[in-house]
Parts: structure tokens; sequence; C-alpha cells
């Protein structure tokens, strides 16, 4: 069984959560509210799953006004722009990042990490 968890309003932010998951006791705090539910045949709509330091947030630029910064959403999009899951994607796709960035004249001031797992064929 996995433990899932949907936004809704049925429990709110700060609530403590306990589910039993496979013979123990899960306890969380909600972050946003949520409604944490068990499913045996889940399916996931997304093919990847990534974690990203918070080095995603010290990208800037310089500009007329001086220096900028980026958005992490602005950001996302170069990074998470993988060309195939083989191997060391990951480590591939962050090499060439920071090398597109640079061409774009963006500078970090902060390490970046990102993990991830894909869960295509």
């Amino acid at each position: 069984m996995r433990f899932l968890s949907k936004k809704s309003d049925d429990a709110p932010a700060g609530t403590v959560v306990h589910q039993h998951i496979g013979g123990h006791t899960e306890t969380m705090q909600c972050l946003y509210p949520m409604n944490p539910f068990l499913d045996n045949q889940a399916s996931f709509d997304y093919d990847l799953i990534a974690v990203i330091s918070d080095g995603i947030h010290s990208f800037t630029a310089d500009t007329e006004r001086g220096r900028v910064a980026i958005p992490w959403g602005n950001v996302l999009p170069y990074l998470m722009d993988f060309k195939g899951y083989k191997g060391q994607f990951v480590k591939r796709r962050l090499r060439k990042f920071l090398a597109d960035t640079a061409k774009l004249g963006w500078k970090h001031h902060d390490d970046i990490s990102m993990a991830a797992i894909y869960l295509g064929e």
C-alpha cells in the first residue's frame, strides 16, 4: 500500500494526521490542507518525481536596473528540460542547465541540487 495525499479542505494546515500503513502508524503534520488516503491501486499521472534544493531561488541576472532575482518558476523549465531518462540523466541535465544559464548571463549564489526518479517505461 502507498500513502498518498491530495490537497483539500478535509484536514486544515497544522493538523496532525495518523495513518495505519503496512502494520505501523505514520504521523505527519499537514503543511497545507489535505485529505490523506490509502490506495493499493494507486496510479500516477506523472512519469517523473523530482526534488530540488532551495538553490533554485538563488538565480539572478544583471539588467540595466541592476541585479534582479529570477523567479524560480522561470528557472524550473530550464532545469526540467530532460532529453532522456537513461543512466545519470539528472547529472547530465544539471551540467547542461548550468552551461545554458551561464550563456543567458544568469548567476547563482547558492548550491543547487536535485534528485529525480523516472517512473516511465
